[in-house]
């Protein structure tokens, strides 16, 4: 019971009122989307709606340095994720030097208020997401766009493939659309929040946005970035990112984020974190 007391304590504190956050996110997706929807009718190219969706989160091709080649950092890509895991980065500290304290000593359950800000971090990366995804949907719907989450080679027009591209028609990435970029913020988002009860928050932040810089420009399946790009998926290019062991590796990340922030949290000194 302690829990869910907790957890709605949470979602309407963490979420509900922080509905300023889920519109800037949606004037992102917005512009993102005008600025696609521009350049597709310059060329005359009539795009699907998974077509937006991998030109807002497919993310650049692995980057090889090449003399007249610098690196150009896929923006879009990294707001997304970035701006999600800023919204989410004060919360829990807040509120263990706040409310969260005060229900801590009374209830006696730290590992159920933390068990709660896990729930929470998850549940608001979705919500993020399913904002994003509403917003996209919406503009589509009323511009006539195919709700398709299909795409065909013409998109490499806007996000470019790079090498050893693998020959295709039409291909389905709905895992690498929809699933993917978002277990990729959750993971970060787990790892982030277990860091800022270790060291600050700002630090953790830091450390989350220095993982998906390094994941844009290293292709590695240690940098868990490359797994949330689309264009980078071995179903597009050779010795490309699989998108079953990125899911396999980010849910362990979770997992064990979850499971170190409980061991850390049973000792935590709170009295000695606020002062």
């Amino acid at each position: 019971m302690k829990y869910f007391k907790f957890l709605r304590f949470d979602l309407r504190e963490g979420i509900l009122k922080k509905y300023k956050s889920y519109l800037a996110l949606a004037c992102l997706i917005l512009i993102a989307f005008l600025d696609i929807q521009t350049k597709a009718e310059a060329v005359g190219n009539k795009l699907t709606l998974g077509e937006y969706m991998f030109c807002i989160y497919g993310g650049i091709k692995r980057y090889v340095p090449t003399m007249g080649d610098p690196f150009k950092a896929p923006y879009l890509w990294l707001l997304n994720h970035l701006l999600i895991l800023y919204f989410t980065l004060n919360y829990t500290p807040t509120d263990l030097n706040g409310f969260g304290q005060q229900t801590i000593y009374r209830s006696g359950g730290r590992l159920t208020w933390w068990f709660s800000k896990c729930s929470w971090q998850i549940i608001a990366s979705v919500m993020y997401y399913a904002v994003s995804w509403l917003c996209l949907g919406a503009l589509s719907a009323l511009n006539g766009i195919s709700p398709s989450l299909e795409i065909t080679p013409t998109v490499f027009i806007y996000v470019p493939p790079g090498s050893g591209v693998v020959p295709f028609d039409r291909l389905n990435l709905a895992s690498e659309l929809l699933l993917l970029p978002l277990l990729t913020t959750v993971s970060l988002g787990m790892l982030q929040l277990t860091l800022s009860i270790i060291i600050k928050p700002q630090v953790a932040y830091i450390a989350s946005a220095a993982i998906l810089i390094m994941s844009s420009h290293t292709q590695s399946p240690l940098l868990l970035g490359n797994y949330a790009m689309a264009v980078r998926s071995d179903r597009i290019i050779t010795e490309g990112m699989n998108a079953s062991a990125g899911i396999v590796s980010m849910i362990a990340l979770s997992v064990i984020c979850a499971a170190l922030g409980a061991l850390k949290f049973r000792k935590y000194d709170i009295l000695c974190k606020e002062e």
